[in-house]
C-alpha cells in the first residue's frame, strides 16, 4: 500500500527544524543554449559507484490479491478472458474479481475421501469453461450455476489412473491434452473424441506439454523423454534426452521455432536442443549459480513490446528473463520487489507481461513504465530536492547529500573544474540553472552560484556583501531583465541586479508589499509575468516598480482561513498557468482570476511539485501520488500497480529535460519517465457484479444463465427488505485508486458516486422491475466507461397479488351484495316507518276524536247523574217514607254510594258478577259472619247496572239478616270494582244462610223487614227475584232476563 508524506521531516536529524514541509525550489525558466565544448571540459566523472540501467526495464510488484489468499504458495494462475483471474495453492483455488475473491477446495471423487488433492494446472477450455487438473480427483471442471468444481467426465473408458493428471494444455483447435502420472497422453477435442495414447516403456509422469509452432504438442517426462505428437495426437518422434545430452529429471520444454527447444531441468539449469541433436547452455547461464538452477516454469512471448520475443523463466533462483540465447535480465528479491526467490508459476497477463506465483504471494511483471532510480544506483540518490539539465544534456541531480550527475543509465559525482570542492554541497534545496550559470540553494548555508564557463563560484548568505536576509534560500529565478530573484524562507525577497546591486523586499503594513516573508515558489510565466508564492498567498510581482499585488480568487472557490499556500507552477504549452497548493489542491490562472481545477479529486490534496507535458496534460506529485490531469479534466493516479512504491516525493522537485522526460524527486530518490509512454488507456475498467447479500447475511453469487452470457436478475422475496449488491472493477493495479458510480433506474434520479466502495445498498424496495448500473474509473470521468447492469425484480407484496386482487374483487362484490341487501331492508324500514308514523298519525287523530267524543260523553252523562241525583233527592224522602230512621238511612247511604260507584264506572259496561260476589263473600267470611256458598253460577257477563242491583240486593238481605253494616258496606264497594280479584257468576245465584231468615220475612214492620222488602222490589225492578227455600236455609237470587241481555 502506498504512502506518502504530508510533510517533511528532518533527514537524519540535521535538518532545520523550520516548518517541516514549507520549503521548494522556484520552478526556474531555463533556457537550452547548448555549449558543447564548454561542457565538455567541465565535468571529468570519476566513477565511485555505476549501475547500469538494464537493457530490458521490468516492473515487477507483490499484487494487492495476496491480502485474500488463505495460503501463499501460488501453485498455477489463469487470467481468464473475462479478465477474471484464478489462483490455485495448497489450499484450493481462489477465483479473483478484481479485488474480490472466492475461495473453493476441490475434493476427490471417491465416496468417503475428503483429502484436498493437488492442483497440477489450471486451463481455459473451448468454451470458456474453467478446468483444474488434480493429482487424485483428475479434472474438474467449474460450474458457475452451481458455483462449485464439478468432476470432468469426457468417456466411458475413464480408469482410476486417469485421476492423476501431472500436467494439462489446451491448445488453439480447442484440444485439451492431458498428461498423466502413469505417462499416458489422453487429447479431447471439442466435441467429446478422446483418444488414449500409452507410452511404450514406462518412462515416469509427464512434466511438461508444449504447444509446436506448426501444430502438435511435444511432452517431457522426469527421465528426459520427449516425444513429439500431431495435431490428432498421434506420435512422431522422440529424443531421449538422458542418452543423448546426459539430461534427465527434465521439468519444463518450450519451442523456440527453427526446431530449438529451450529445456528446463531440476539442478542443471536452462538447455538449448538443436534440431534435436545438439544441446548447449544460453549465453549467460552457463555459470554457477544459474547453471544449477532448478527450472519450474517457462513461459514464451509474455506480452513484450514489437519485435521482442521474451521468455520468462521460473527458477529457484528468481525470475530469468531471456530470448532464449541469452540472460537478459535476472529478477530477485535483492533487486526488484520479488518477495521469493523461488518461482514456482507463471500466466500471461492480460494486462501485463506475466504473472509470476513464489512460496510467498503472486507478483505481477510488466514493462517498466516509470524509472525508479534510489541507493541501488547511488548512495546519494535519496532525498532529491531538485534537478536540472546541464548543456550537454545531462541531468544534475541535487540530492540532500550533494550533487550527482547523472550521464546516460549511470550516476556519478560530479568531479572535474573543481565543481565538487567549490560547492557547500550540504543540505541542497534546490538547484537552477539559466544559460551557464547553476545555482544551489541551501537550506542554511545561503545560495551558491558555479559559473560553468569560467567555474568560478559566488556565494551569498548573511554574511557575504552583499548579505542575504537568511540563509535558509528556497527559490531562485532569472528574470527576462536580467535580474536574479532569491527567494528566502522567513528573509523575504531578494532582487539581485546586474551591477550586484542586492534589494530587498519584506513585509509590510502598506499596500503593495510583499504578504509574507516566507518565501515558497518563484515562476515567471511566458507574457513575461513573475508570480511569488509564499505562506501569505500568491502575488504578481512588478520588476520594474518593485511591487506585488495580490491575485483575485473566484468567488466560489472552497472556503479558507486565507488565500491558499502556492509553492508549484507550470505553463502548458498553450499558456495556462497551473499551481499546486497546500491542502487546496490543484488552481488555474484563467483571466487574472484564481480558480480551484481539481474539483472533489484534489481540492483536499498537497501538490509538492507540477510539470506541464506537450499535449498538455498536468502531471504533479501530491500526497497521494504519482498524478496526471488530461485537458479533458479527467485526473488518474498512479501508484503500486506501476512500481511506484512507498516514494515520498520531495516540494518543488521535479524537472523537464529537453527530449521531454519528466523527473519527479523524492526521499527514495527519483522517477523518470516519459509522458507518451505512459498507458492511460486503463484508465476504464470492466465492472463485474461478483453477488449479493440479503438481510439474513446470505451471500448469492451471480452467475450467467444457462445458454447464455448475460447474467440473471436479482430476484427478490417479499420478505427480502435490505439488499447489498457487490461489484468490484476487473483490474488488478492499484484496486485503492478505482473509483465507482452506480445508479438503480427507476429509482435514483442520477448517478451516485461511490468512491472506491464497492457496495451499494437498498432498504424497502417498492415493487417492480429496476435495472442496476454500475461503472468505474481510475481517473474522475466515466463517459467512456462500460456500463455493467443487472435486473432487480421486486415483486408485489403478498397484499397486492393478484389472488389477493381476486380475493378483494370476491370481497367487494359480497360487500356489495350485503350493501344492496341492506338498502332494501332500509328501504323497507323507511316504509314501514312512514306506515307507522302514518298510522301514529291516523291513531292520534282517531284518539282525538274518541278523546272528544268521551270528553262529550262524560259531559252528557254528568249532565244526566246531575239531573237524575236532583230528582232522586226530590224523590227519595217520598219514597222512603215510612222506612224505620236506620233503614232510611242505610237505604240513604247504600244510595250514596251506589251513586258514587256509578260516576266513577260510568265508562264500564260489562261486569263479572262472580268477581263482585267473590269479593264481598271473602270480605264478610273472615270477620266471623255466616258462611256463604255460591253454586251453579254460569259465568255469563251482566250489565253494569244489573250487577250494581244484585250487588246492593245482597247488601240489603245481609243487612236484613244482621250482617255488620260496614263489612257489608266494604262488601257492596268491593263489588263495584271491575278490577277486583273475583266477581259474582252467572244469571242466578244459591246463598246459604247460617242464619233463619224466614223470621226476618215473615215479621212485618221489623227492622229486616223492610230491608228485605227493598231488596226484593229492587231485584223484581231489575228483573230478578228473591226466593226461599222451605226446607233449607237457601237464599235464591235470581235474574232470568239477565243473561239473554
Amino acid at each position: 500500500m502506498l504512502r506518502y508524506r504530508t510533510s517533511h521531516t528532518a533527514h537524519r536529524g540535521d535538518r532545520q527544524p523550520w516548518r517541516a514541509g514549507m520549503i521548494t525550489r522556484a520552478a526556474l525558466s531555463w533556457s537550452l543554449a547548448i555549449l558543447p565544448a564548454i561542457a565538455s571540459c567541465l565535468l571529468f566523472p570519476t566513477r565511485l559507484m555505476a549501475a547500469s540501467e538494464p537493457e530490458l526495464a521490468l516492473s515487477l510488484w507483490h499484487t494487492p490479491v495476496n491480502r485474500h489468499l488463505h495460503q501463499d504458495s501460488i501453485l498455477h494462475v489463469l487470467h481468464h478472458s473475462s479478465d477474471e483471474v484464478w489462483v490455485a495453492t495448497l489450499e484450493g483455488i481462489t477465483r479473483f474479481q478484481g479485488d474480490h475473491a472466492r475461495h473453493y477446495q476441490a475434493l476427490s471423487r471417491r465416496a468417503g475421501d475428503q483429502r484436498r488433492p493437488r492442483v497440477t494446472g489450471l486451463a481455459e477450455a473451448a468454451d470458456g469453461s474453467v478446468l483444474a487438473a488434480t493429482l487424485g480427483a483428475g479434472v474438474l471442471v467449474f460450474d458457475p450455476q452451481r458455483d462449485r468444481f464439478l468432476p470432468w467426465h469426457w468417456g466411458d473408458d475413464q480408469r482410476a489412473t486417469d485421476r492423476l493428471v501431472a500436467e494439462m494444455r489446451v491448445t488453439a483447435d480447442g484440444r485439451t491434452w492431458l498428461g498423466l502420472e502413469d505417462g499416458t497422453l489422453i487429447t479431447l477435442r471439442p466435441d467429446g473424441h478422446h483418444q488414449r495414447f500409452s507410452p511404450p516403456a514406462p518412462s515416469g509422469r509427464i512434466s511438461a506439454i508444449s504447444t509446436l509452432p506448426g501444430g502438435g504438442v511435444v511432452t517431457s517426462t522426469l527421465k528426459g523423454q520427449l516425444q513429439w505428437h500431431a495435431a490428432d495426437g498421434s506420435p512422431l518422434r522422440a529424443v531421449d534426452l538422458q542418452a543423448r545430452c546426459d539430461l534427465h529429471r527434465v521439468e519444463e520444454v518450450l519451442p523456440l521455432g527453427g526446431g530449438t527447444l529451450l529445456i528446463g531441468t531440476r539442478g542443471r539449469g536452462l538447455w538449448l536442443l538443436e534440431q534435436g541433436q545438439h544441446c548447449r547452455r544460453p549465453r549467460g547461464m552457463d555459470q554457477p549459480p544459474l547453471s544449477e538452477a532448478s527450472i519450474h516454469h517457462l513461459k514464451a512471448n509474455a506480452r513484450a513490446t514489437a519485435g521482442e520475443a521474451l521468455i520468462l523463466a521460473g527458477t529457484d533462483l528468481g525470475l530469468l528473463v531471456t530470448d532464449g540465447r541469452q540472460l537478459l535480465q535476472h529478477l530477485r528479491r535483492d533487486n526488484s520487489h520479488l518477495r521469493d526467490n523461488e518461482v514456482i508459476s507463471l500466466a500471461p497477463a492480460r494486462h501485463g507481461m506475466a504473472w509470476v506465483g513464489t512460496y510467498d504471494g503472486l507478483h505481477l511483471l510488466d514493462r517498466q513504465s516509470f524509472e525508479l532510480w534510489g541507493v541501488q544506483h547511488h548512495p546519494r540518490l535519496q532525498t532529491i530536492a531538485g534537478m536540472t539539465s546541464l548543456p550537454n544534456g545531462e541531468l544534475l541531480l541535487g540530492a540532500y547529500e550533494g550533487l550527482v550527475l547523472r550521464q546516460g543509465s549511470r550516476h556519478q559525482l560530479p568531479r572535474g573544474a573543481g565543481l565538487e570542492q567549490a560547492l557547500h554541497n550540504r543540505a541542497i534545496m534546490g538547484v537552477y540553472r539559466h544559460a551557464d550559470r547553476l545555482f544551489v540553494a541551501y537550506r542554511e548555508a545561503g545560495l551558491d552560484l558555479f559559473d560553468l564557463a569560467s567555474g568560478e563560484t559566488t556565494r551569498w548568505h548573511t554574511g557575504s556583501r552583499p548579505a542575504l536576509a537568511s540563509n535558509a534560500v528556497s527559490a531562485v529565478l532569472v528574470t527576462r531583465a536580467g535580474n536574479t530573484l532569491i527567494g528566502m524562507y522567513g528573509g523575504g525577497l531578494g532582487q539581485l541586479t546586474a551591477d550586484q546591486e542586492l534589494l530587498s523586499f519584506r513585509k509590510g503594513e502598506t499596500r503593495g508589499t510583499l504578504a509574507d516573508d516566507r518565501i515558497l515558489m518563484l515562476f515567471q510565466s511566458g507574457d513575461g509575468q513573475i508570480w511569488v508564492g509564499s505562506e501569505g498567498g500568491l502575488q504578481r510581482f512588478d520588476e520594474a516598480l518593485g511591487t506585488f499585488h495580490s491575485v483575485t480568487l473566484e468567488e466560489d472557490a472552497p472556503a479558507s482561513p486565507s488565500s491558499p499556500t502556492i509553492w508549484a507552477a507550470t505553463e502548458t504549452p498553450s499558456g495556462e498557468l497551473w499551481f499546486g497548493s497546500l491542502h487546496q489542491g490543484l488552481w488555474q490562472m484563467r483571466g487574472g482570476v484564481l480558480r480551484p481545477a481539481g474539483g472533489d479529486t484534489t481540492q483536499n490534496q498537497t501538490i509538492y511539485a507540477l510539470e506541464a507535458d506537450d499535449s498538455g496534460r498536468i502531471w504533479y506529485a501530491s500526497n497521494q501520488g504519482l498524478n496526471v490531469r488530461t485537458p479533458s479534466g479527467n485526473h488518474r493516479q498512479f501508484g503500486g500497480g506501476f512500481g511506484l512504491t512507498n516514494l515520498e516525493f520531495e516540494l518543488g522537485s521535479s524537472h523537464r529535460d529537453p527530449q521531454g522526460f519528466l523527473y519527479f524527486g523524492g526521499n527514495r530518490g527519483y522517477i523518470r519517465f516519459h509522458p507518451e509512454q505512459i498507458p492511460l488507456a486503463e484508465a476504464r475498467a470492466k465492472v463485474a457484479l461478483t453477488g449479493y447479500r440479503l438481510a439474513d447475511n446470505r451471500s448469492h453469487t451471480l452467475a450467467p444463465e444457462a445458454d447464455s452470457n448475460r447474467q440473471p436478475a436479482i430476484a427478490l422475496t417479499r420478505d427480502d427488505y435490505w439488499l447489498n449488491i457487490e461489484y468490484s472493477a476487473l483490474t488488478y493495479r492499484d484496486p485503492e485508486s478505482v473509483r465507482y458510480r452506480y445508479r438503480l433506474r427507476g429509482l435514483d434520479p442520477g448517478w451516485i458516486d461511490a468512491g472506491s466502495r464497492r457496495q451499494a445498498t437498498y432498504t424497502n424496495l417498492p415493487a417492480g422491475t429496476y435495472q442496476f448500473d454500475v461503472q468505474a474509473t481510475r481517473g474522475t470521468h466515466f463517459d467512456a466507461a462500460p456500463i455493467t447492469s443487472i435486473d432487480v425484480r421486486v415483486p408485489v407484496p403478498l397484499w397486492r397479488s393478484g389472488w389477493a386482487l381476486l380475493a378483494y374483487a370476491g370481497l367487494a362484490s359480497l360487500l356489495w351484495l350485503i350493501l344492496r341487501y341492506l338498502h332494501r331492508l332500509y328501504r323497507g324500514w323507511r316504509m314501514a316507518h312512514r306506515h307507522v308514523q302514518e298510522s301514529e298519525t291516523a291513531a292520534g287523530r282517531m284518539a282525538d276524536n274518541l278523546r272528544e267524543e268521551h270528553n262529550h260523553y262524560r259531559r252528557l252523562v254528568l249532565a244526566l247523574h246531575t239531573q237524575q241525583r236532583q230528582l232522586l233527592d226530590w224523590s227519595l224522602p217520598v219514597t222512603l217514607t215510612g222506612l224505620p230512621e236506620e233503614d232510611r238511612e242505610a237505604l240513604m247511604h247504600l244510595l250514596e254510594t251506589l251513586d258514587r260507584q256509578t260516576l266513577h264506572h260510568q265508562a264500564e259496561l260489562y261486569l263479572l258478577l262472580h268477581r263482585l260476589v267473590d269479593t264481598v263473600l271473602d270480605t264478610a267470611g273472615p270477620g266471623g259472619g255466616p258462611l256463604i256458598a255460591i253454586n251453579d253460577c254460569p259465568e255469563l257477563p251482566l250489565p253494569w247496572q244489573a250487577a250494581m242491583a244484585m250487588g246492593a240486593s245482597l247488601w240489603l238481605v245481609l243487612r236484613a239478616v244482621g250482617e255488620d253494616d260496614g263489612q257489608a258496606r266494604d262488601c257492596l264497594m268491593l263489588a263495584a270494582d271491575p278490577l277486583a280479584d273475583s266477581a259474582i257468576d252467572g244469571a242466578g245465584c244459591q246463598v246459604y244462610l247460617s242464619g233463619d231468615f224466614r223470621e226476618v220475612e215473615d215479621t212485618p214492620g221489623s227492622r229486616g223487614a223492610s230491608l228485605w222488602r227493598v231488596a226484593r222490589q229492587l231485584l223484581e225492578r231489575n228483573g230478578g227475584e228473591l226466593s226461599t227455600s222451605a226446607d233449607t236455609l237457601v237464599l235464591r237470587l235470581h235474574w232470568p232476563g239477565i243473561a239473554a241481555g
